[in-house]
């Protein structure tokens, strides 16, 4: 009898990557904009303010900055998600595809 090999089933992670994480990205947005009706916005006090500093004082922008922020790299992280997962299920060919993904994104982000 051959031994069943455990699979990571990258099937199931990256899609539960991506969706928590747009579901957190989405509801810093949320926050953001019930902030911005509650409180004025421009509340910051210069452009030396931290955003984790802001973001621990309420400050609506950077709530929907941080919820922007996140929305993008959401893909980053998905693609993060399924090297890891590659590795983990031996698919070397998915893991050099994911690899080359990887490398002309940041190819792209470096260049200008």
């Amino acid at each position: 009898m051959r031994p069943v090999k455990k699979h990571i089933h990258i099937y199931t992670y990256m899609p539960l990557t991506l969706r928590y994480i747009g579901l957190i990205g989405a509801g810093m947005l949320a926050i953001g904009l019930f902030l911005l009706h509650v409180r004025p916005a421009g509340q910051a006090e210069g452009p030396e303010r931290l955003l984790l500093v802001a973001l621990y004082h309420l400050d609506a922008v950077a709530w929907l900055h941080s919820g922007i922020l996140v929305l993008i790299a959401t893909p980053i992280i998905g693609l993060f998600t399924a090297m890891i997962a590659a590795i983990f299920d031996a698919d070397w060919r998915l893991l050099g595809i994911c690899v080359l993904l990887f490398l002309l994104l940041w190819i792209t982000v470096l260049v200008r």
